[in-house]
């Protein structure tokens, strides 16, 4: 084993084992990485009794179906629990989850970071994620990064990449036949910077994004690019909407921030929510499947805020089909980490393995799939 597989085992067997059902489990963070995590929260049957928050304006509130409590009030509620407090903190800020971590050691709360949890509870799986990488560059990367957000340390900088999507030599071919996909386009970045990597030379362009501020400012820079470029209006589309497990309409809400602030921050908050939600409005969320049901799919790229899995759910016909290259984010929750990769060699074994990493915080961690297929369609 090199010293990556080290690094990862020594970081997953630190870690106290801890039943849940022995316990009154209480989440430290009633913010927007919470609200991420409700994924890996459904997926690990972490079901939190309360939200704590030092945020004296969520004190008091409902959050996710939980009350949100102050730390002090949890002590005084903790005599009455008929079984002991575990506190999961929920942040992806290292210096925010230390300054918890010594809050909680001064009220004497026993507390673990979520991550460190999850990651331990599934051991096995991350073992079976590490052994399924082609490079030992992606085996350092994910050893680096599971140890990291286990110990909320920093990410070093030698696993941090640059080319986010378009890193591995299979993802730099260029055919007039390719059907690129960008699912959570935000403002269409990530279409400009495609065009730039395969000159202008595709098939086709479909870009999903379901907050209308980020929509809006997609269209401006369409209307750009397709002047720029020379491509025709059938050539790229714009697809006001998300992506997920079905085909159905469901109410979503944009961020509170990007009614008043320009879209860089439209994108915070954005997420699928209770019909009954105010401001709530009602969009269409495409299964891939239906989607493309005729039409042959070459690469697809997903950031979606933790919905990636129910997006590769929606997709199982169209990936086993057409076999396309996919860049996927790994990083919103933790149980992403290992459950998407293992979800899709389920799909198909032809698919091989890497992962980068893009910024120095716990964000930008993307997993690339491909095939021998992958790269060149003509």
């Amino acid at each position: 084993m090199n010293n990556g597989y080290d690094i990862m085992e020594k970081a997953l067997s630190s870690v106290p084992a801890y039943n849940l059902d022995d316990h009154t489990v209480v989440v430290f963070g009633a913010g927007n990485t919470s609200t991420l995590y409700q994924k890996c929260f459904e997926h690990e049957k972490i079901r939190p009794v309360y939200y704590v928050d030092n945020s004296k304006t969520k004190q008091g509130t409902m959050f996710h179906g939980a009350p949100v409590i102050s730390v002090e009030e949890l002590v005084s509620l903790q005599p009455a629990f008929c079984k002991p407090v575990l506190v999961l903190i929920c942040s992806a800020q290292v210096s925010i989850c230390r300054q918890i971590q010594a809050q909680l050691r001064e009220c004497g709360l026993v507390h673990i970071l979520v991550d460190a949890f999850v990651f331990s509870k599934n051991k096995e799986s991350i073992k079976k994620v590490y052994d399924l990488l082609e490079d030992d560059f992606s085996k350092n990367t994910y050893a680096e990064l599971i140890q990291a957000r286990m110990n909320n340390s920093p990410v070093s900088e030698s696993v941090v990449s640059n080319d986010q999507y378009f890193l591995p030599p299979q993802f730099f071919g260029r055919s007039e036949n390719e059907v690129f996909v960008d699912i959570g386009a935000y403002v269409g970045d990530t279409v400009e910077e495609y065009l730039r990597k395969k000159s202008g030379v595709f098939g086709k362009i479909y870009a999903f994004e379901p907050d209308a501020l980020n929509f809006a400012a997609l269209g401006h820079r369409a209307e750009r690019l397709r002047r720029e470029w020379g491509i025709a209006d059938e050539r790229l589309t714009l697809v006001y909407g998300g992506v997920g497990a079905w085909t159905e309409s469901m109410a979503f809400s944009s961020s509170p921030d990007s009614k008043n602030q320009a879209p860089a921050s439209a994108r915070l908050g954005a997420r699928i929510v209770a019909d009954a939600e105010d401001g709530a409005e009602k969009i269409m969320i495409h299964a891939i499947d239906d989607y493309f049901k005729e039409q042959r799919v070459s690469f697809i790229k997903a950031d979606i805020e933790s919905y990636e899995l129910d997006m590769l759910r929606g997709a199982e016909s169209v990936i086993k089909r057409d076999k396309p290259l996919l860049a996927v984010c790994l990083y919103h929750n933790a149980s992403d980490m290992f459950t998407i990769q293992l979800f899709i060699k389920e799909l198909s074994k032809d698919y091989k393995f890497k992962i980068r990493h893009y910024r120095y915080s716990f964000l930008e961690t993307v997993l690339y799939a491909y095939t021998s297929e992958g790269g060149d369609y003509v």
